[in-house]
């Protein structure tokens, strides 16, 4: 991951499981960088789910903390294959209310097959 400012640039290398790719990344609290990887392509098996992990970092690429993401189609994601489009989102919760950080994501992707016989 590479950070442009004004005149100059930082890069972190991340730890990306064989198979997989960067979906992506976004510093959290300071000294801290989180970031998202699917299992790369589909199967010819329509029905069958990708891969995916959650990590947090530290400045050095350090994992500090990695999660399975649950991609099943009944109680997780849902992904058979990842696109393009893919945005994590990191909030301090220093202007809400609750003062709980959160982080969000936002994921292009084709769905498993449903009862229409399609990937959606």
């Amino acid at each position: 991951m590479t950070e442009l400012f004004e005149w100059s640039q930082t890069t972190v290398e991340l730890e990306i499981p064989d198979g997989h790719q960067l979906g992506a990344a976004i510093k959290g609290e300071p000294g801290e960088i989180y970031y998202f990887t699917v299992e790369e392509g589909e199967s010819e098996d329509t029905a069958s789910i990708r891969d995916a992990f959650l990590y947090k970092v530290d400045y050095e690429g350090n994992v500090l903390k990695k999660v399975a993401v649950d991609t099943s189609k009944a109680t997780g994601l849902n992904i058979y294959g990842m696109h393009t489009s893919c945005l994590l989102s990191y909030d301090d919760g220093k202007s809400s209310s609750s003062g709980e950080s959160w982080l969000a994501m936002h994921l292009a992707r084709t769905m498993t097959v449903s009862n229409d016989g399609l990937n959606h």
